[in-house]
Formats: structure tokens, sequence, C-alpha cells
């Protein structure tokens, strides 16, 4: 049969076998376990149950409580009596998006969207972590520009005699950390191969290696990139890569070091 009025609360009731609450308490009745935990949990005043079990079948006394302290623990009972309480769950806010930045890059790769209202690289990635599908940005803030898009095959240098194009890129990531022009040259090589940024990610595969460098890879006279994708180096190390510090100016042609 259907019960009239709203459905009960969608509360979280944590409970103890052979446990007690002792004292605060509001009422008591004789039900079912199933209906005490009912009762309380539309009853706003109650937070937590008693419920002492017959000794012969499934009803039992149900001690409906007003815990003063929710956080107070339950007292061993040797007795068949469960005690509950509300105990609510406790969700967590995902991380922010992490994002790894370099200046004087554009990114190869496919367009999804143009945002010409975005003045800053931080508002381009905003628009990115909003964007369903965005795995990287090309920015320019001299027109300005933000391009959203699908993937981050590649990177290319920009620049200009006449103005500071303020050009940069930003991949987002789920590693540890990854630092923009950095690498470990010669340093824990695995393996290697042609891919995007987001390709790098079988580095990690199997736990083959905990760290990659992602480059360009051979470029032409103008500087370009000669391959669609670049480069990901895979490597090991046996011990944590520390990042390096904001000041790091060592130039390596835009390689984007990663490390779990």
């Amino acid at each position: 049969m259907c019960q009239p009025g709203n459905p009960p609360a969608q509360r979280n009731f944590v409970c103890t076998d052979h446990a007690d609450f002792y004292g605060d308490d509001l009422s008591n009745t004789h039900t079912g376990y199933q209906g005490c935990v009912y009762n309380c949990r539309i009853n706003p005043d109650c937070n937590a149950i008693a419920w002492v079990q017959d000794a012969n079948g499934q009803q039992g006394m149900c001690y409906y409580k007003h815990l003063k302290d929710i956080n107070r623990q339950p007292t061993s009972d040797s007795r068949a009596i469960k005690a509950c309480k509300d105990t609510p769950t406790v969700t967590t806010a995902p991380p922010a998006t992490q994002y790894v930045k370099e200046r004087y890059y554009q990114l190869k790769g496919n367009v999804i969207d143009t945002i010409k209202t975005a003045k800053t690289i931080d508002e381009c990635t905003a628009a990115c972590t909003a964007k369903p599908g965005c795995a990287g940005v090309s920015f320019m803030g001299y027109y300005p520009q933000c391009q959203l898009q699908s993937s981050a095959d590649n990177y290319f240098p920009v620049w200009s005699k006449a103005v500071d194009l303020q050009s940069y890129i930003a991949i987002p990531h789920q590693y540890k950390w990854c630092a923009g022009n950095f690498d470990k040259p010669n340093e824990g090589d695995v393996f290697n191969f042609q891919g995007s940024f987001q390709d790098c990610a079988k580095c990690m595969e199997g736990g083959k290696a905990n760290a990659f460098a992602w480059w360009l890879g051979p470029q032409d006279g103008m500087a370009q990139p000669t391959n669609p994708k670049g480069s990901c180096y895979c490597k090991k190390f046996t011990t944590p890569v520390v990042p390096p510090p904001a000041d790091y100016s060592e130039d390596h042609r835009g390689t984007i070091f990663c490390m779990n």
C-alpha cells in the first residue's frame, strides 16, 4: 500500500549492531526495525534511534532520539540492539582543473570554438574548462583571441618584431605536476613515439613510466614542426623529479614535462 504524503527525506542513517545511544530520548514505540528508521527519518527532530529486537520475531522497541552531540559514538551493548544516527554524506568538490601554460607558442589541433571576449589566458582556460571536449587552448592577447581545441596535436612558435602578441598555450591535465619549457634530457628515458599531448598518457600505462616530456619534434628553417604530431618521450625515475622554480629560464624549446 502506498503511503500518503511526501516521501521520506534523503537522510543517511549509519547503524551499528550491538550498540546503544543512551539518553536523549524523544519517545518510543513498538515496531519493526525498518519502520523505526523510517519514522525517525521523516521526523526533523529525530536524528538517531536505538532499536531493541524482541526475543521472538521481527518487532522490537524503538527509541527515537535527538542527540545533543551528533558526533558522539554509540556504546557497545550485548543485547540484540541496533543504534543508528543521521550522518550526512560528506561530498568533496572535484579538484580544480590544472593547466600547464607556455608563452610564445600556439597549438596545432582541431578548433572547436573561438572566444573573442577572453582578455587573458586565465579567462581563456576558464572557457575551456566550461566547454565539453576542450583539450587545450591557443591564446593571443594582442587581438585578443582565444581558440578552444579538441586536441593538442603539436605546438609551434609565433613571434612578431613589431608587437608583443602575448601568445600562450594552455593544456588541462591530471598529472601531479606539469611544467612548460622544462625537460630532463637523456634522463630516465624508456621509449618514445609520435603523439599528441593527450597520447603521452600511454607512457603511464602499466607502470612503464612515471613521467614524460612532450616536444614539438624536428623543425624546418622557420622553426615550424615538420611532423603533424609532437613526440612523447616516456621516462621512469626512481626518485620524484622536483618541479622547476617559477623563475626557471633555461630554454628547452617549449618542451612540456609531466610527472605522476
